[in-house]
């Protein structure tokens, strides 16, 4: 659902290329993609991107999870529980 390009955020990567788009023009993207009902991203792919030579297959579920809620932590508790439970069990209709 519209990985994002880490040069466009973390302006300090030297990967030897420029970004492949604007950081405030992607967040306005996922806001009007976020903003119709019928949409709702997966985000195990926000850490998909990385240089070739860098990625590695079949990494632990708990690395990514810790990395994750890193990437998160400074979000409110609302916004952590919706991520982290209640989108999925609306999504998935879990009882």
């Amino acid at each position: 659902c519209g990985n994002a390009d880490p040069l466009a955020f973390a302006h300090k990567l030297d990967w030897g290329r420029e970004p492949q788009h604007d950081a405030d023009q992607w967040k306005r993207d996922i806001d009007t993609l976020a903003s119709q009902k019928n949409v709702i991203c997966k985000i195990s792919g926000i850490i998909a991107r990385v240089p070739k030579g860098k990625a590695s297959a079949g990494a632990p579920l708990h690395v990514w999870t810790n990395l994750l809620r890193e990437i998160v932590r400074k979000r409110s508790s609302d916004e952590r529980r919706r991520l982290f439970w209640s989108n999925a069990h609306r999504f998935y209709g879990l009882s």
